[in-house]
């Protein structure tokens, strides 16, 4: 595996474990933990932290590093790095429901639906995240290049 798909690969792995972390954390005994757990759960809020924790802040930290790492790659190869971080995305929704009472969990029933629905988000959100990155990347080189270094 090359230098930069092994370091995308670390990224991948370092924002799913965080994933992982937080919502076992969640699920713990802890004051803290449990304040924590009905606030993220919390339905009927303006906006939903699940929504945020779950599926934006990894999407921003995939995307933007995946069109930063791939600003050299192909299309091709920097699409199938946002499918697998959407899926990515997507497939940690069941994984949560090991931690969480399955109960306080109003916004995922579980169907193929929602899987879905939650892939087409992810993909969405990093495909575009990933363009600001990529952008950004080959904005900085042929800055660097126009002024000679």
């Amino acid at each position: 595996m090359r230098r930069k798909e092994l370091v995308l690969s670390l990224a991948f792995l370092g924002v799913f474990s965080f994933q992982v972390l937080w919502h076992w954390f969640l699920s713990g005994s802890l004051q803290v933990a449990r304040s924590l757990s009905e606030t993220y759960l919390h339905h009927g809020r303006r906006w939903d932290a699940e929504g945020w924790l779950d599926l934006v802040l990894p999407a921003v930290l995939l995307g933007l590093t995946t069109g930063w790492v791939g600003s050299q790659w192909s299309v091709a190869k920097l699409a199938c790095f946002i499918l697998v971080a959407g899926a990515g995305i997507a497939g940690l929704m069941p994984v949560y429901l090991l931690f969480v009472d399955r109960s306080a969990v109003w916004f995922w029933n579980g169907t193929v639906s929602d899987f879905g629905l939650q892939f087409v988000k992810a993909c969405a959100l990093t495909g575009f995240l990933a363009c600001l990155g990529y952008a950004a990347a080959n904005g900085r080189r042929n800055e660097r290049k126009a002024r000679g270094e």
